[in-house]
């Protein structure tokens, strides 16, 4: 998986398309394609899920962000993280900044879970995707919802 397009700015519309997309043409035909639609069926409605074994094209990233991306995923669905507690925990302590610019140009929103970091002081901070902190924040609300059933 190269890039996810997430259309819209809200989780239940997001849920709405995703489903609707599945068995249509606009789904590319490869089985990656279909187990990430379902995938994410199943994450905005709130039922088991994974997205460890989509397989993601990082070719195009650097090493730095290869290793905030692979930090990143290892979080908890519901929690949340800082930028600078991201940076550390991807063996680059002082570069909270450059975690943002990474989170910024994060091309599979949800699968890789940008919305999760947020500000050292617990403030949301931005969202570069459709909808931009007030979808960020609901994404959160819905990971908060069911994390740990």
């Amino acid at each position: 998986m190269i890039a996810l397009e997430l259309p819209n700015e809200n989780c239940d519309v997001q849920k709405s398309l995703v489903a609707n997309k599945l068995g249509h043409v606009t789904w590319e035909e490869c089985e990656i394609s279909r187990e990430c639609g379902s995938q994410l069926v199943s994450y905005f409605e709130g039922k088991s899920f994974s997205f460890d074994e989509i397989p993601l094209d990082f070719d195009h990233r650097s090493d730095f962000e290869k290793a905030i991306y692979h930090a990143l995923r290892k979080t908890e669905c519901g929690d949340t993280i800082s930028y600078g507690q991201l940076a550390k925990l991807a063996g680059h302590p002082n570069a909270a900044r450059a975690v943002g610019r990474a989170m910024a140009t994060n091309l599979v929103p949800v699968l890789i879970p940008c919305h999760r970091v947020i500000l050292a002081g617990g403030k949301l901070g931005k969202y570069s995707g459709a909808g931009g902190e007030a979808f960020k924040q609901q994404l959160l609300t819905l990971e908060k919802s069911y994390a740990g059933d």
